[in-house]
């Protein structure tokens, strides 16, 4: 059953980008993925997320093409636009600019939408009133969906569906939701959401970026070796 669900984007530091670029591409994933544009930012900061199957369809949707490509050409392709930016990048993580983009040590991340909303929170906890924003780029995005299963061989299959109920009553479900920051896929429990997340299209996107939005998809281990080791070429150079 559905539990969570979100973007991939990147999230800013409005006045620290502005101050840089005042016309700044901030709906566009140009923003980190060209060179050009983002060297403007190197001296605040820009993190990627250290995640290969996010990432590189990010690169490739940036190039037009299909984000769920493993084809050699099309992953040299994003690997070649990622080196390209690699020497304006401070840091490749999933987990760092949660403390780093708060605390004005980054004006630029790679981030889950949740997180955004995680980074906008703590920021207001340490007294920072900081303009952060969260875009999925107009070239499209991916989404993603967290759930939750009972296994095959589960040796209680009764009270693990018991659980799920529990899990997913619209006070339980939009509880968790206030809480992560990330939306829950219980239409009934929306008007229990904090109207901070209830109204913040970028945890709830409006009809024209879901539009946008791709699924990715897991290849066989073969594939996705493929895609890993295009991955640590790109950050690496090697």
């Amino acid at each position: 059953v559905p539990y969570m669900w979100g973007t991939t984007g990147f999230a800013y530091n409005e006045a620290m980008i502005l101050e840089r670029l005042p016309d700044a591409p901030v709906d566009s994933a140009a923003m980190m993925l060209d060179p050009e544009v983002a060297s403007q930012f190197a001296d605040c900061g820009i993190s990627i997320l250290e995640a290969p199957t996010e990432v590189i369809p990010q690169a490739l949707i940036y190039l037009g093409r299909d984000p769920n490509s493993l084809e050699p050409e099309d992953l040299k392709a994003a690997e070649e636009v990622l080196q390209a930016v690699r020497p304006h990048i401070k840091y490749y993580s999933a987990t760092k600019f949660l403390l780093d983009l708060p605390a004005g040590e980054l004006c630029l991340a790679g981030s889950w939408s949740g997180d955004y909303a995680v980074a906008t929170i703590r920021a207001r906890e340490s007294g920072l009133e900081l303009p952060l924003k969260y875009t999925v780029p107009r070239e499209g995005g991916t989404i993603w969906f967290d759930a939750a299963y009972i296994p095959a061989d589960a040796p209680h299959p009764g009270n693990a569906h018991l659980f799920l109920n529990f899990l997913l009553r619209p006070e339980v479900i939009a509880a968790i939701t206030n809480d992560t920051g990330y939306a829950n896929a219980n239409r009934s429990a929306l008007p229990l959401v904090v109207p901070e997340y209830a109204n913040d299209p970028a945890i709830y996107p409006d009809e024209a970026v879901m539009a946008r939005l791709h699924v990715t998809f897991l290849a066989g281990p073969k594939a996705e070796r493929r895609r890993t080791r295009a991955w640590t070429r790109a950050k690496t150079g090697l």
